[in-house]
């Protein structure tokens, strides 16, 4: 089980891992930092990562797309809950 705390480093830290793979083009080590701080902790809102210049080498990634669209969709969920 992952705790709060536990939770809280993952995501510093993988959030500090994506934008230094992103910038230096290292698409598949973004995506899998990407993805396991989507599925143990939590990401930012889509419209940080939309707009983070770091992101700009995976923007057009169809899985970071994919992960675009489900930050979406839990964000709309999570409006009306």
């Amino acid at each position: 089980m992952v705790t709060q705390l536990m939770a809280l480093v993952l995501l510093f830290s993988s959030l500090f891992l994506i934008r230094d793979s992103g910038y230096n083009s290292n698409l598949e080590l973004c995506k899998k930092y990407l993805l396991q701080t989507e599925k143990y902790s939590k990401l930012p809102k889509a419209q940080i990562l939309i707009s983070d210049e770091d992101l700009d080498n995976v923007r057009n990634e169809p899985w970071f797309i994919e992960l675009l669209e489900r930050l979406k969709a839990k964000e709309e969920a999570d409006k009306v809950a």
